[in-house]
């Protein structure tokens, strides 16, 4: 199965799907960058909080949405996953690898991010109310988090397309997230599990306002809660995506 889906994946070298790896990420920080700047010298040492937190609202969810669009979409093209019925191979788990992949990338996407980062903190004086360290915490925390919208995506892109994947897994926690994680039914709505990792680690509300709260023990736990639940989420959705896969397919 291994030797199938690695053959597969190297389709994607003729997408732009590993260009997207980098340049995610890199638009997220440019763009963060920039905005900050406008504001001069009070708003410049926040770049770093600023990256951070444009990444969990808006780019990771667009940068999921796309790999596995695109991913799907390469196969629906070529083969509609023929090569995985002409091999009398478990869909089950062909899903799992699927999904495995695509978080393969996003952490590499994530990865990215610290190394833009840290060069962004050595030419400006950033970050301003966190570490640099708990930075790049948020950030692998905000991918574990996020994990849980691979096998969704894959879903979605698969019972629709690509382009309401993506539109409804950029909308949906741009236009309620940001409201939604700042109650105290956070919990209710997947998209805020990652979003909920901010303010504790870059002392950052998800509406961009700056706090001042100490990390503690309590902390520690409201972390644990949201990571609990997204793996948990994770879990369910792949066995979900997978029966579905399972159904299409054959």
């Amino acid at each position: 199965m291994e030797k199938i889906l690695k053959s597969n994946f190297l389709k994607l070298k003729h997408t732009k799907i590993y260009k997207f790896v980098w340049l995610f990420p890199l638009m997220c920080s440019l763009i963060a960058i920039v905005f900050c700047s406008l504001g001069g010298d009070e708003t410049t040492p926040l770049i770093a909080e600023t990256i951070v937190n444009q990444w969990s609202v808006l780019w990771i969810n667009i940068t999921i949405a796309v790999f596995t669009g695109l991913l799907d979409k390469l196969e629906k093209d070529s083969n509609r996953y023929m090569i995985y019925l002409s091999r009398n191979l478990n869909l089950k788990k062909v899903e799992l690898y699927r999904g495995g992949f695509i978080g393969i990338l996003l952490l590499i996407s994530s990865l990215v991010l610290i190394l833009i980062l840290t060069i962004t903190s050595l030419i400006f004086k950033t970050p301003s109310v966190t570490s640099l360290l708990k930075i790049y915490v948020a950030i692998l925390l905000i991918w574990l988090c996020s994990l849980w919208e691979i096998p969704f995506t894959l879903w979605l892109a698969r019972k629709t397309n690509i382009y309401v994947s993506v539109i409804l897994n950029t909308l949906l926690p741009l236009l309620f997230g940001t409201s939604i994680s700042l109650t105290k039914n956070w919990f209710i709505f997947p998209y805020d599990w990652s979003m909920r990792l901010l303010e504790p680690l870059t002392n950052m509300q998800i509406n961009g306002i700056p706090t001042s709260t100490p990390f503690s023990s309590s902390i520690l736990i409201a972390l644990i809660i949201p990571i609990t639940i997204s793996v948990l989420f994770w879990g369910i959705c792949s066995l979900l995506a997978g029966v579905s896969f399972e159904r299409q397919v054959r």
